[in-house]
């Protein structure tokens, strides 16, 4: 058995604990996920009049005249910004920049260039899009909600694979039973394997644009160089539809109108399989192409990174994208709720079900490689690294608010026994131990008989907590 048997009461115990202050983020993650998962269909009810055109006949209305429209509707400031429709039923929107982030958008209709209305957007979304996406990235607190997201799918990856450890551990000594927490657990259990793999992939494609680590992989969802600037002075001469025609760009199309010494900057917008993100610049005095961009020559890792990005907003496949990753976070957030009903009828009072020391009952090899690979770890991921030791700290303060609660004799005895409880039961946890050791091993040579001081739960043999205290005997279920 070696050390596995005190590595698996690590796993167990932190398992345990980081379900316990994890889930309650994870679930508003994974609800506004849900939520931002089918945005476009929401966005096309509420903002119906905005986005959507009733009638679709006909061939539509250039470009420019759109703009003039566009213009007469907010004629205070310059529009930087124009997106053509991503499908025939959709609107032209036409970006006036207030600041970086804030812009003022005019819809209209490109069949008759009438305006169908105008919305205050951040960063060229709706507001209702917009309001969704903060509180899936930050929870609506600014940087240390995305902070706090950020640990969050970070300690889901732990999750994952400290529950999968404990699942294959679990099956070689598996037992069928129909208990209530037995049942909980099967379920829990083959939930949460089955949405791993697609879990473990959302997690990265949003990890990878957060505030620690996103900071680090922006250059890999850079998918076009810087634009260079053009010696251009007056009004452009070429018109917005010259424009997009010397670009040869096809599809929906987001074009950044030329200001100062920026050229016209068309690019490309289908983000549904198969993606195109092409991009042209053309001169505004000339019309001459000044560049192309083509994503075919992008790097296989900003490939693919950029459509992991596109998968995880549910756009990459249209409709089977948005079901199957909402699919993912509902069975997640399933197995979040068994995983607290199973807390929950064990007797939540009773805290983990393992003791404080786990680690340093541990063999002194695997305790060296687990504490390099947890610094490391928090080396490389500084979100992880806080709220670990944010862990740490509650976690020390509640096994000292629990010691000074006690009677003196008591706490000195507790202390005694905290010493030496994550030893012992790592050799009851090991399910071999009496096997092993024959007549002079525990209990004689035999293995512990159910009830007889030592408590079963779901295959591992842990000591029952001593009445005294943890209030009342230990439920056997």
């Amino acid at each position: 058995m070696g050390s596995w048997p005190a590595i698996r009461l690590l796993l167990l115990r932190t398992h345990f604990l980081a379900g316990v202050f994890v889930a309650p983020l994870l679930i508003v993650i994974f609800v506004s996920g849900v939520l931002c998962a089918f945005a476009p269909q929401v966005e096309n009810l509420v903002y119906h009049r905005e986005l959507v055109v009733d009638n679709t006949g006909g061939v539509a209305r250039p470009l420019a005249e759109q703009l003039a429209a566009a213009r007469q509707a907010h004629p205070t400031g310059a529009p930087a910004t124009v997106r053509t429709p991503d499908a025939p039923d959709g609107t032209t929107a036409f970006v006036f920049r207030v600041d970086d982030r804030v812009a003022d958008i005019v819809y209209v209709d490109p069949y008759t260039a009438q305006v169908r209305g105008e919305l205050a957007t951040v960063d060229g979304r709706t507001p209702l899009e917009q309001w969704l996406r903060d509180l899936h990235g930050s929870l609506h607190l600014g940087t240390v909600g995305r902070v706090l997201v950020e640990a969050a799918s970070l300690w889901l990856v732990v999750l994952l694979g400290g529950g999968l450890a404990l699942w294959l551990a679990r099956r070689r000594r598996e037992r069928r039973a129909t208990g209530g927490r037995s049942r909980l657990r099967g379920w829990h259990c083959k939930v949460g394997v089955a949405v791993s793999l697609g879990l473990l992939a959302l997690v990265v494609t949003g990890v990878i644009r957060s505030p620690f680590t996103g900071a680090r992989t922006a250059g890999l969802l850079a998918e076009h160089p810087p634009v260079p600037p053009v010696a251009a002075s007056g009004p452009p001469a070429v018109t917005l539809d010259q424009a997009v025609a010397a670009a040869g760009l096809t599809g929906p199309l987001t074009i950044d109108l030329p200001a100062d010494d920026r050229p016209y900057v068309i690019t490309e917008r289908t983000h549904t399989w198969p993606v195109r993100t092409d991009r042209a610049v053309v001169h505004p005095a000339s019309g001459d192409l000044l560049a192309v961009d083509r994503r075919a020559d992008l790097p296989p890792a900003t490939a693919l990174a950029t459509l992991g990005v596109l998968a995880h907003s549910g756009a990459l496949f249209g409709l089977a994208n948005q079901i199957v990753a909402a699919a993912l976070m509902v069975g997640t957030l399933c197995v979040i709720v068994w995983g607290y009903r199973m807390w929950w009828r064990r007797g939540a009072r009773r805290g983990a079900p393992v003791r404080r020391g786990v680690l340093r009952a541990m063999p002194p090899r695997p305790r060296l490689i687990t504490v390099a690979v947890t610094a490391a770890v928090c080396v490389a991921l500084p979100a992880f690294g806080l709220s670990l030791l944010a862990f740490l700290i509650i976690d020390s303060a509640v096994e000292r608010a629990r010691h000074r609660a006690q009677p003196p004799d008591l706490a000195r005895q507790t202390e005694k026994e905290r010493k030496s409880d994550a030893r012992t039961n790592a050799r009851l946890h090991s399910g071999r131990c009496a096997d092993s050791r024959g007549p002079g091993g525990v209990g004689g040579g035999q293995r512990p008989a159910r009830g007889a001081g030592v408590r079963h739960t779901g295959g591992l043999q842990v000591r029952p907590a001593r009445q005294h205290l943890r209030g009342g005997p230990e439920d056997p279920a």
